[in-house]
């Protein structure tokens, strides 16, 4: 009982706070660089009371409050064709598909606001902040069409200079492009089919072509070599996701520029 009347205040007190925001049309912060000084990228909108990937509106505000100007957020498309932010809708308890209304209803795994894209692009917007997008395959081409309309249609056409696209394959950069010309890309690799040398080679090869400036790989992935093999292409190594200090500094000693994390830059 306790716990419940600490979230309601907490829920109650971020929503008059970001009512606020909204309302008066206020600029939360400077205008970032990809990136940023920090080089840390916030996963799934970060941890928020000891919750991890909820894509939640707490969390997301969370995080933009602490100064973190680089978040990546899960979209998925519902039954009636909207586009919200959930990492699954098994973890949301949902069996099938639900509609934005009936997703809306319901809370994340912590008890937190569920979120749709127009409020995370309304908010990410005001506080200046990247949108690093994660759309899983078989919906992609069209979770970025849908995004692209849905910045037309609600007066942010402008703020697609500030998405970030995360890619699996080389075609996915073409479809996309056709889409929106991005300035920013992430090339992820943890779908690749095999960890090889070759396979490797290809993704920055294919990176150097197109100007793209960050591959992201697992950390189980991240061996010298490979974090070499793309350095001296000239492409930034971004390692997912770690949630230790320590860890974080090994990486960035060993080569690597952006670290993924629930937690770094929030607690």
């Amino acid at each position: 009982m306790r716990y419940k009347k600490q979230l309601c205040k907490l829920t109650v007190c971020s929503l008059l706070i970001l009512s606020g925001l909204f309302a008066c049309g206020l600029s939360a912060g400077a205008k970032s660089i990809p990136f940023g000084t920090r080089r840390t990228l916030i996963h799934a909108g970060g941890i928020i009371n000891g919750y991890t990937v909820t894509n939640s509106k707490n969390a997301l505000y969370n995080a933009l409050k602490a100064g973190n100007r680089n978040i990546e957020l899960d979209f998925k498309i519902t039954k009636d064709g909207q586009l919200v932010c959930v990492h699954s809708w098994k973890e949301m308890g949902f069996k099938k598909i639900p509609t934005k209304r009936q997703f809306l209803k319901r809370r994340t795994k912590g008890g937190f606001l569920s979120m749709d894209a127009a409020y995370a692009l309304r908010l990410l917007s005001r506080y200046h902040a990247y949108l690093i997008v994660d759309a899983k395959a078989g919906e992609s081409v069209k979770v970025y069409k849908k995004l692209d309309k849905l910045c037309d249609s609600i007066g942010l056409s402008s703020y697609k200079e500030m998405i970030i696209p995360q890619i699996y394959k080389g075609k996915d950069y073409y479809k996309l492009r056709k889409i929106y010309n991005y300035r920013n890309w992430v090339f992820t690799t943890y779908r690749l089919k095999n960890y090889k040398a070759k396979e490797y080679a290809k993704v920055a090869g294919f990176c150097k072509i197109h100007n793209i400036k960050v591959v992201a790989i697992p950390v189980r992935n991240a061996q010298p070599w490979l974090i070499k093999l793309f350095r001296n292409n000239k492409i930034d190594v971004a390692v997912h996701t770690i949630n230790s200090s320590q860890k974080a500094k090994e990486l960035r000693q060993a080569g690597v520029s952006i670290i993924y994390s629930d937690t770094l830059g929030l607690q």
